[in-house]
């Protein structure tokens, strides 16, 4: 489909610019540094979180050795490239040694041929279910990712990511760090402040 996309563009004058398999996230990033006339790779993506997360993660202390982070690729494109970041970020940092990566083999299938693209995994899975998401990994990273502190989960083309904690019961349902009633409760406060300034101030 991509090669036909080529010919269809070289066919139609223009130029086209391969990038890869590549998220969501990161071909907004191509398109907006095309657009603004400069030349941009994958590899400046990295590199720009990379410089951003560093800077934040300056100022906090380092994670212990007892807190993990299992991030379910939901056998999407994230995988491979969660995996360059990672490698990007200084091991100073300790965050890579701290990051389980499972579900993370976009080729993967099931015993039908299937693709398990987000099949019992991925963000709008535990998003709807409030449950683990089933864990398809090395033996190792399997072992890991069921006891790890804290899991988060993101959809095929990497452009949502859910948190949540597993339960401390050992069971599959889990506490989801539901971003959309953060932020309402967010909305809801500020609405409050807002009231008390107008009655304040009579403005």
């Amino acid at each position: 489909l991509a090669n036909s996309a080529v010919k269809g563009i070289e066919a139609a004058g223009g130029t086209p610019l391969v990038c890869g398999v590549v998220t969501t996230p990161q071909l907004h990033w191509l398109v907006l540094k095309s657009n603004a006339g400069e030349g941009s790779f994958v590899e400046d993506y990295h590199n720009c979180l990379c410089e951003a997360y560093c800077k934040l993660a300056d100022d906090l202390p380092n994670p212990s050795a007892e807190t993990s982070l299992a991030v379910d690729c939901a056998h999407g494109v994230g995988a491979p490239q969660l995996k360059l970041l990672l490698d990007t970020i200084p091991d100073k940092y300790g965050i890579k040694n701290n990051t389980i990566l499972v579900n993370n083999d976009v080729n993967a299938c099931d015993e039908n041929g299937d693709s398990k693209l987000n099949s019992l995994c991925g963000a709008d899975y535990i998003q709807k279910e409030r449950v683990l998401p089933r864990v398809t990994a090395a033996e190792s990273d399997v072992e890991r990712a069921t006891k790890a502190s804290a899991w988060c989960s993101l959809d095929g083309d990497a452009d949502r990511i859910v948190y949540y904690l597993p339960s401390s019961s050992g069971a599959r349902d889990v506490a989801l760090l539901d971003g959309d009633r953060i932020a309402i409760l967010h909305a809801l406060e500020l609405a409050k402040d807002l009231e008390m300034l107008t009655t304040r101030h009579g403005d």
